[in-house]
């Protein structure tokens, strides 16, 4: 038996520090100004970098495919339950964007030259943090961690970007949720199911538990409550949680196996091993049913 407990939303990072140094006055909110803020924030310095304006690796902290993909509003299956990979215009969007960001900030070799020396994403010395890195695609748990880990860092936050003629539905997002269960070897079921609905419904109990750990509340009412206490920043990813264009990326039978085969086509194609993406597209969608077929 499960239920939601808490809940994630997906925005950018941006130190303003950097961005009016780089005379930037504004967080982007289509992809085409990223692009260019990205390359703005960058300073190369030989093989390496200073600074770098975005790590577009999909190796990278929380720049996964259907992170970045939300912003295109892709639909993943059809209404046949087939992948639409292949056929939805979103996914070849949504890759030839990174890959261009990839070329654009110095290449694939360089790029993970450089994430190679840089810290962990859980630790103090992300380069966020530190400022290596001058935007960051993250969830809402970023502003606490990285204000406990460099309290001078003066950190902006805004929702991501999106495409250029999509520009009315900026705000929107990557959401997704926790699930809370109980085992089925419980011998206690019947109190444990207490306490599972009483953590997951009760709209008191769901905002201390997000006062507590900085993530967003998983019901409407503790998102409207009063009660619920968060820095300013933090009602960036509250509007993207609610935000009506805001999208995940739906259950399966095989559970997350397709957004992983999804995954290991953004490493091929950004490292160039794929050349051909229309081709590769269909293939991993054949692939995704195949799978799904499988499971089945």
């Amino acid at each position: 038996m499960h239920r939601p407990l808490l809940g994630d939303a997906y925005g950018l990072y941006y130190n303003k520090t950097e961005f009016a140094k780089a005379g930037i006055t504004s967080p982007p909110k289509t992809w085409s100004e990223f692009e260019a803020d990205a390359k703005k924030l960058t300073i190369s310095k030989g093989n390496t970098y200073s600074q770098l304006g975005f790590m577009p690796d999909y190796h990278g902290w929380e720049t996964t495919t259907e992170h970045i993909f939300a912003q295109f509003s892709p639909t993943y299956f059809d209404k046949s339950g087939k992948s639409a990979l292949a056929t939805d215009p979103a996914f070849k969007a949504g890759f030839t964007l990174q890959k261009k960001l990839v070329d654009e900030l110095g290449g694939f070799k360089k790029l993970e030259s450089y994430r190679s020396t840089l810290g962990d994403e859980w630790g103090d010395k992300h380069p966020f943090h530190t400022g290596q890195v001058a935007m960051q695609l993250d969830g809402e748990w970023r502003l606490g961690m990285a204000t406990a880990a460099n309290p001078k860092l003066d950190i902006g936050v805004a929702p991501l970007p999106v495409p250029d003629d999509q520009v009315a539905q900026y705000g929107k997002g990557y959401i997704t949720g926790t699930i809370t269960g109980i085992a089925a070897t419980s011998k206690k079921q019947n109190a444990a199911w207490e306490f599972v609905k009483y953590i997951t419904t009760d709209t008191d109990a769901v905002v201390n538990f997000s006062n507590g750990i900085h993530n967003v509340p998983s019901t409407l009412a503790a998102l409207k409550s009063p009660k619920l206490k968060y820095d300013p920043r933090f009602k960036t990813f509250l509007d993207i949680a609610s935000n009506q264009y805001s999208t995940t990326s739906p259950a399966s039978i095989n559970g997350g196996v397709y957004l992983t085969t999804i995954q290991n086509l953004g490493y091929d194609y950004e490292s160039g091993k794929v050349k051909d993406l229309d081709s590769a597209l269909k293939s991993t969608a054949k692939q995704i049913d195949t799978d799904i077929a499988q499971a089945k």
